[in-house]
């Protein structure tokens, strides 16, 4: 994660800090071996759309209908 454009809009706007948050969610889901899949704001920013957000969003599956699925 870390596109060009993406970066400078985050410093320009000054919400670098989420970019921070985002990785250590992922950090922690990776760890745990929890699936994700991050959405949003930040999503589109690093795919070249570039739109100001104020928030960190992902997706985890519910992690009860996971093991019930498995079962």
């Amino acid at each position: 994660m870390r596109t060009k454009g993406a970066y400078l809009l985050r410093e320009t706007t000054g919400t670098s800090g989420l970019e921070q948050t985002l990785l250590s969610a992922i950090e922690i889901l990776t760890h745990h071996g929890v699936p994700h899949l991050v959405v949003g704001g930040l999503a589109v920013q690093e795919h070249g759309y570039f739109r100001v957000t104020t928030d960190c969003d992902l997706v985890v599956p519910d992690i009860l209908d996971a093991l019930a699925a498995e079962q």
